[in-house]
């Protein structure tokens, strides 16, 4: 399934490979997770907590669920707590706080991270 996003080939190719793995993998880690995960293709801002949080980053979610979601971006996170803004067919986003469970290069420069999430958050910042 191709992302209805404006997004470069580089993110759709790396969304691409996500998904094929997600379906291979499904069945083992389905049974282990608490809240079951949905496929969602939506544009993602993230903010990385720390001194440097003011600059967000781009991502695109590729699952998500009650308790965490999955997505890739064009930055490398570290195992951190962070921030992500997200608009589900809304007018403003939802902010949320997250940590950052996984980071790993999926392609070139292109990474995928899994986030568990940790509460609700009234900004970015």
């Amino acid at each position: 399934m191709q992302a209805q996003l404006p997004v470069s080939r580089a993110i759709q190719r790396a969304l691409d490979i996500v998904d094929d793995h997600l379906v291979r993998t499904q069945p083992v880690y389905e049974r282990r997770r608490e809240h079951r995960r949905r496929k969602v293709h939506k544009h993602l801002t993230i903010y990385p907590c720390g001194p440097a949080s003011v600059v967000p980053v781009e991502g695109w979610s590729y699952e998500v669920s009650k308790s965490g979601m999955g997505f890739v971006c064009e930055t490398e996170l570290p195992l951190d707590s962070i921030v992500i803004g997200f608009d589900f067919d809304a007018d403003t986003p939802v902010w949320m706080r997250a940590s950052v469970r996984h980071c790993k290069q999926v392609i070139d420069e292109i990474f995928a991270c899994g986030v568990q999430f940790t509460g609700r958050a009234n900004s970015p910042v």
